[in-house]
């Protein structure tokens, strides 16, 4: 899975379920070859990039375990795009290793206490306080 932080928020999604990735190369049981795997995210990192117009890639959690092959395939499809360059990322790698998903999950439930969007408040009148 990934993390997304857009605007200095955590983006979790409608569902809560932004950032889940699943390769289309696995299919049921079956395992696909890994350096295709990379391959495949990369490209679609490239393309979220260049749409979203992001600049900040950080690597974390497991995929630091791939992240010089995941770094070779994204400046392998950067090369290998038509069109303008409009793409140059800053890439770097979270310092916070496999606890990356535990940091998010905690700065979810963070956000989620210091604002109105938690379940809870919606059966709270509008002028109660917690």
């Amino acid at each position: 899975g990934l993390g997304f932080v857009l605007n200095d928020k955590l983006f979790y999604g409608d569902d809560f379920s932004a950032g889940q990735y699943k390769s289309e190369l696995v299919h049921g049981t079956e395992s696909a070859d890994l350096s295709l795997i990379l391959q495949e995210f990369a490209s679609s990192l490239v393309i979220m990039g260049r749409l979203m117009n992001i600049h900040n890639v950080i690597i974390g959690g497991e995929a630091q375990r791939y992240g010089a092959n995941l770094v070779a395939n994204i400046d392998q499809k950067l090369a290998n795009t038509d069109g303008p360059k409009t793409w140059d990322p800053c890439i770097s790698f979270s310092t916070l290793g496999t606890q990356a998903v535990s940091a998010g999950a905690a700065a979810m439930a963070w956000q989620k206490l210091i604002t109105q969007d938690i379940a809870l408040f919606s059966v709270l009148p509008s002028d109660s306080r917690i």
